[in-house]
């Protein structure tokens, strides 16, 4: 296959995942290392999105290049397929180009890492938001 184009909605989830899609509001850590912005939750979950907005714009770029790894026990990873040197989907009117979104297709993991281009605003201090699916 050349492409494969996959929809983040009911019909395209997996079969035991329910399609009812909630923001996490409790057990989230976070913390940067070096180029990489670490989240640790208190158990696994089947990802929806999350979405990383940087505090602070000054003398800092965009998140340009990077990758997603994910790990249900932290030991053995997973490199997600789709890096973000493109934005997966963003409406085409939208100018803030700093906040980094991304979607996933109900993974489960319970560890998530982003690393970035070093320079990157998000890397200064974010607000993170976290969707799964119940």
């Amino acid at each position: 296959a050349i492409l494969k184009i996959w929809k983040n909605d009911s019909e395209h989830m997996r079969k035991y995942i329910k399609s009812r899609e909630i923001r996490l509001e409790n057990g989230i850590n976070s913390s940067v290392d070096k180029q990489t912005i670490k989240i640790f939750l208190s158990k696994p979950v089947n990802l929806s999105k999350i979405l990383i907005n940087p505090l602070e714009f000054g003398d800092c770029k965009n998140p340009t290049d990077g990758f997603v790894e994910i790990s249900v026990d932290g030991k053995k990873w997973e490199t997600k397929k789709d890096t973000f040197e493109f934005q997966q989907v963003r409406p085409f009117e939208e100018s803030n180009l700093n906040n980094l979104n991304y979607y996933f297709a109900g993974d489960y993991a319970r560890f998530i890492n982003f690393t970035i281009n070093k320079d990157a605003c998000i890397l200064k201090g974010y607000k993170l938001d976290i969707y799964i699916l119940t």
